[in-house]
């Protein structure tokens, strides 16, 4: 091939290292024949003065042509100055930041991405999709940045997160599925998992060109920060905090404890200690579902409803008849986890069973005094009782036990709440990361 008169190189390269956004620049500059500055030499297909934008280096291989210019020589129409730049690409991003809250991570990374169809520093096949590639036949005007995202704009890895198993209370945390009892703990390790957990989902991207070769990618991927415990109250629809209701019932009657705070002079007082903990994905697995009560975006309702009659030995009525919204059943270590007994005299320990466990959500009174035996009857507020009917139902209960008053106590959730705190959608695909809270009383 002939030697090309018109053009030539003016001295060494000009090489310039680490810079902003790549490893190393290198500036090429020649002289050009007056004449060859025009529209059709500057654009030639066959021996042009603009080279195609990621043309390699002759010398420097892997360097590759961002930007070319050609400025006039001053005073001289017999010659012209032709700048071409080519720069050694970064594999991954030249800038990066983050911000964390208690809940989100947000990371932001910026890229140098060649205007062409380069497999390793370009598009490769989304070339064909870019809103400024003049030659492109699929490109849709319903496209963001993310339809065309080059290969070097990829995800970073998933963070690992383990669940704590350091709740802060004496007693255990539990969940109920399908009327089976496991501590929360060895459920969320074993049944759920953390497999959908600490992925980064795409926020927001920008693309801006920076050179005539070149483009900036400004974009965001968000995940999640490590499951926590909180203390505090229960939350109502708004952001007002409502004290919850705890309410046990023995042959005393009934016990109400209301509580709004984890303070106070009281530390015995019990409190709420909140499991806050996330998943990624496009919906939850039901094994989410379940120990939540549903995917609802609101606290599922708590009530207990007390209704039960009562006959003395002296043929008086007594009834308890009341319904307690936003409050939930202490099932209290005498035995309630299988029933509930009342003692057979006043300022004896509990002996006769005077209600039992039917449902996991009922506890069933059904006790009468054995006509002719006197020691077969009850005590309740110190009076003698010959029959008991009735009912106590709740929607969550605050504590079971195995059986016996010496057995271990467990905590079962209270309120539940399921939240999607981050939307990405694409290609009518939407992925989520939602965030589960599960409220414990102790």
């Amino acid at each position: 091939m002939a030697k090309d008169l018109t053009l030539r190189e003016l001295n060494r390269p000009q090489i310039s290292q680490e810079s902003q956004l790549g490893f190393q620049k290198i500036v090429r500059k020649y002289v050009v024949e007056g004449d060859r500055v025009n529209q059709a030499e500057v654009n030639s297909p066959t021996d042009p003065l603009f080279l195609p934008v990621g043309e390699t280096d002759t010398e420097y291989t892997d360097h590759y042509l961002v930007n070319q210019q050609i400025t006039p020589a001053t005073g001289d129409m017999d010659r012209a100055y032709l700048t071409r730049e080519f720069l050694q690409l970064r594999n991954q991003f030249f800038s990066e930041s983050t911000n964390q809250s208690h809940d989100l991570i947000r990371l932001n990374r910026k890229f140098a991405v060649l205007r062409s169809d380069d497999a390793v520093h370009g598009y490769g096949s989304n070339w064909d999709k870019h809103p400024n590639n003049s030659e492109s036949t699929s490109y849709s005007s319903e496209y963001t940045p993310w339809d065309y995202a080059p290969s070097k704009v990829s995800e970073p890895d998933a963070i690992t997160y383990n669940y704590s198993n350091d709740s802060g209370f004496t007693a255990i945390p539990q969940v109920s599925i399908n009327g089976g009892q496991q501590s929360l703990f060895d459920y969320l390790t074993s049944n759920v998992g953390n497999s959908d957990m600490g992925k980064w989902l795409p926020g927001r991207a920008s693309v801006s060109q920076y050179m005539p070769g070149l483009d900036i990618w400004d974009v965001e991927w968000i995940t999640h920060g490590a499951p926590y415990w909180t203390v505090g109250t229960a939350k109502g629809s708004g952001s007002k905090s409502t004290p919850l209701t705890v309410i046990d019932f023995d042959h005393n009657g009934l016990i109400i404890d209301d509580f709004g705070s984890s303070g106070g002079s009281d530390q015995s007082k019990v409190i709420a200690r909140t499991k806050n903990f996330f998943h990624v994905g496009e919906s939850l697995p039901d094994s989410l579902v379940s120990i939540s009560g549903g995917a609802d975006s609101s606290y599922a309702p708590n009530t207990v409803h007390v209704d039960i009659q009562m006959l003395t030995r002296d043929r008086q009525q007594i009834s308890e008849t009341k319904v307690f919204k936003n409050a939930v059943f202490k099932v209290t270590g005498t035995g309630a986890a299988k029933g509930l007994r009342f003692p057979i005299q006043p300022g004896g320990s509990p002996q006769q069973t005077v209600a039992t466990r039917e449902s996991k959500r009922r506890l069933v009174f059904n006790f009468a005094e054995t006509p002719g035996n006197p020691f077969s009857y009850c005590v309740y507020k110190g009076q003698y009782i010959a029959r008991i009917g009735g009912a106590i139902s709740w929607t969550r209960s605050h504590l079971v036990t195995t059986g016996s008053a010496a057995s271990t106590a467990r905590i079962n959730s209270s309120t539940s709440k399921i939240t999607p705190i981050f939307s990405f959608s694409n290609n009518g695909t939407a992925k989520r990361i939602w965030k589960i809270e599960i409220t414990y009383i102790g």
